[in-house]
């Protein structure tokens, strides 16, 4: 495994949600579960199955659990507010039915009108460093054709991977002049310039139970 650059080229909207940040590790094992049509990481825990599948990304030796992988946090430029809207048809449902009302506040009826933002990515490319086969992270990348939320109505569509061999540096890749690239546990060696936070370690990122005290950049 060899020290390489990830760039996905995504030139229009995307949305973020949470943090705004994109994990490689992450990405890679969806790509697995994808490929191999198993399913995805918190059902394969919750049924008994393995954790988490392998991916072409080297694990650390201070703390297997963190793989030689960044994580994105993209700046997005040009804002712009929408709404996610859902508006049951109550008048076909009452002429259908038996129902004599609807209630539109809870349940499978339920309507809804949420707010979130969209923007582009500044200078349109989003970039991760790693450790990794470049070749098996080529394959599986080809399965991610877009980023972020919302991907099934056209946001964060990856144009191009690239996947380059690049020069690494002290601390490569989860530490860069004493910063840390992604969350990593607090005894984690070189971070000078941090502060102290609670994060997820491992995939699925989202999983909130599963934070622990940890050094995130400033």
């Amino acid at each position: 495994m060899s020290p390489l650059h990830v760039r996905a080229l995504v030139p229009q909207q995307i949305v973020l949600r949470g943090n705004g940040t994109l994990a490689l590790d992450a990405l890679l094992m969806a790509a697995v579960c994808k490929r191999d049509r198993i399913p995805p990481i918190t059902v394969a825990r919750a049924e008994g199955y393995a954790p988490a599948p392998e991916i072409p990304i080297a694990r650390s030796e201070h703390d297997p659990r963190i793989h030689l992988a960044t994580h994105a946090r993209p700046k997005l430029v040009e804002h712009e507010l929408r709404f996610k809207n859902r508006r049951f048809p109550v008048r076909e449902a009452l002429r259908l039915s038996a129902m004599s009302r609807v209630d539109q506040s809870a349940g499978p009826q339920k309507s809804y009108r949420i707010p979130y933002s969209a923007g582009f990515v500044d200078c349109g490319a989003i970039d991760w460093w790693c450790v990794g086969d470049a070749d098996g992270v080529r394959d599986l990348l080809s399965w991610i054709t877009g980023l972020g939320s919302h991907v099934a109505v056209g946001y964060g569509r990856v144009d191009e991977w690239t996947i380059e061999s690049c020069e690494s540096w002290d601390g490569f890749p989860l530490v860069r002049d004493g910063v840390p690239q992604r969350a990593l546990p607090l005894d984690w060696p070189g971070v000078t310039e941090s502060v102290v936070g609670f994060a997820v370690l491992e995939p699925p990122y989202w999983e909130r139970a599963r934070e622990e005290p940890a050094m995130v950049a400033v």
